[in-house]
């Protein structure tokens, strides 16, 4: 009768222990000594003598963890938040350094030919077109002729020789074929007489066809009279021009103050059977 008194005492006492100690999470009671009677109380310094005083949790120890759950549906996704503020700018990298040189690659075709070599003819000779050359472009100029002779009575002096013509104009040519040069030489003078005439200057194909020419100034006459320029007949080149008629510097320069190729000599003295001078020779200019 009285364990059953007891135990319906302790479990009373546990049950009104709850409201004692939900906030403290440990229940104090005071157990007597001498008939095992428990009493709930809020501080062990309430024990009696006669009573032990005995403290529990009023939870139990965690239990094992449960097996995991079946995943849950994945939520929807939520907004994109806004974008954050820019970072610095990084420090430049270093500079890697340069790679070696590839191989040289194979040479290429040789372009078209063009405006890349001169060759000034102050005498006669020939001429070899290079590969890939196709046209030229041809200046010439003819020889100068001689002075006329001076007499000695009447004392007269002989005219000047007339100066060689001009040409300029575009020839097609073969390439690797040889062309031949011919520079007018100037006319030679003579006592007492007119003068020599002065050469033709002429690019010749091959086959001694004239392509291009220039002929030269004719010859001063005695009694002082000049000789006639060069004449411009019968040639079509692109630009031609006749020589000068026979006075001083009567030649024809490629560049201003140059050299006067084709000038006509001067004439022979007065009150002397001296010829009159060698007219000067022409010149022959190609371009490619």
């Amino acid at each position: 009768m009285f364990s059953l008194y007891r135990s319906v005492l302790v479990s009373s006492i546990v049950a009104g222990a709850a409201s004692l100690t939900a906030s403290a999470g440990v229940i104090h009671a005071c157990y007597s000594k001498s008939n095992g009677d428990v009493r709930i109380v809020a501080e062990l310094s309430e024990c009696k003598s006669t009573e032990t005083p005995i403290t529990w949790n009023s939870k139990g120890p965690a239990g094992p963890a449960g097996p995991q759950g079946i995943q849950g549906k994945r939520g929807a996704t939520g907004a994109t938040g806004p974008a954050g503020p820019r970072g610095a700018t990084g420090a430049t990298g270093a500079t890697g350094a340069t790679g070696a040189a590839g191989a040289t690659g194979a040479t290429g075709p040789q372009g078209p030919g063009g405006y890349n070599g001169v060759q000034l003819f102050t005498a006669s000779g020939t001429w070899t077109a290079p590969p890939t050359i196709e046209n030229v472009l041809v200046e010439l100029i003819g020889g100068g002729g001689a002075g006329g002779g001076g007499f000695v009575d009447p004392a007269i002096a002989g005219g000047i020789g007339g100066g060689g013509a001009y040409t300029k104009t575009f020839i097609a040519v073969t390439p690797g074929d040889t062309y031949t040069v011919t520079v007018g030489a100037g006319g030679v003078g003579v006592d007492e007489s007119t003068g020599g005439a002065g050469g033709q200057s002429k690019f010749e194909d091959g086959q001694s066809n004239t392509l291009a020419f220039a002929n030269g100034g004719n010859g001063g006459a005695v009694l002082a009279i000049p000789g006639i320029g060069g004449s411009t007949s019968g040639n079509s080149g692109l630009f031609v021009a006749p020589g000068l008629v026979g006075a001083s510097n009567n030649g024809v320069p490629f560049v201003t103050n140059g050299i006067q190729h084709g000038a006509g000599g001067g004439g022979g003295a007065a009150g002397t059977t001296n010829a009159g001078s060698t007219g000067g020779a022409g010149a022959v200019v190609i371009w490619w």
